[in-house]
């Protein structure tokens, strides 16, 4: 797709978070891993850039996911999910049909548990 997604604001937004506790090494290091996934850097010049594209975006929004999922990013869960929902922000207002795909993609990622399984499979053909 043609859209540009406004990265910069969410770029912005994790230095504001990383200035406000400089001392949270837990905080920096996550904020830290959070905002090298929005850079892509020119395998030529060295040139780091921000990403603009929806799709490449989609696997920040992923990297955030499995920051979340650490034990020891615990402390920092507000954080990120603020920079998540900043960044799905920003792809949602560019292209509205990664906006639906991003809410398909929360319903269809609901962990299942055991039940849910069971009763699928009792009921399949």
């Amino acid at each position: 797709s043609k859209a540009v997604v406004e990265v910069s604001k969410t770029a912005n937004l994790i230095d504001r978070i990383k200035s406000a506790k400089p001392g949270n090494k837990a905080l920096v290091s996550a904020m830290d891993d959070v905002k090298s996934s929005l850079v892509e850097i020119d395998p030529v010049t060295g040139v780091q850039t921000l990403r603009t594209n929806p799709g490449q975006l989609q696997s920040s929004i992923e990297n955030i996911n499995n920051l979340l999922a650490q034990k020891e990013n615990v402390p920092v869960r507000r954080q990120l999910m603020v920079v998540k929902k900043s960044l799905e922000n920003q792809i949602n207002k560019v292209e509205s049909i990664q906006g639906q795909a991003t809410k398909q993609y929360a319903i269809d990622s609901l962990p299942l548990n055991q039940m849910d399984l069971w009763s699928a499979f009792r009921n399949a053909p």
